[in-house]
């Protein structure tokens, strides 16, 4: 399955439809020197299982809250209360 699945005609229609006459017409505000000059240098394409591999081999390097101080959620983590009779 391809990720963009348009037609040139489909791009024609949508950029009649917003009044512009190429894509290229709408970077025209973008200064040369910051455009890309080719394409992004990203790894080949994967399937689906791959990507999900990938990603839960990423996601095992994180540590949680249990193994690493957290500083997140101004201070909401385990408390200890006692109980009312205590105190």
């Amino acid at each position: 399955m391809r990720y963009l699945p348009l037609t040139d005609g489909d791009r024609r229609s949508m950029l009649a439809k917003i009044g512009v006459p190429s894509i290229d017409s709408l970077y025209r505000d973008v200064p040369d020197r910051v455009r890309l000059k080719g394409p992004v240098d990203l790894p080949p394409h994967q399937g689906e299982i791959e990507v999900e591999r990938a990603i839960l081999a990423m996601a095992r390097k994180n540590l949680g809250t249990a193994k690493a101080p957290s500083f997140l959620g101004a201070g909401a983590y385990r408390h200890h209360i006692p109980h009312p009779s205590i105190i």
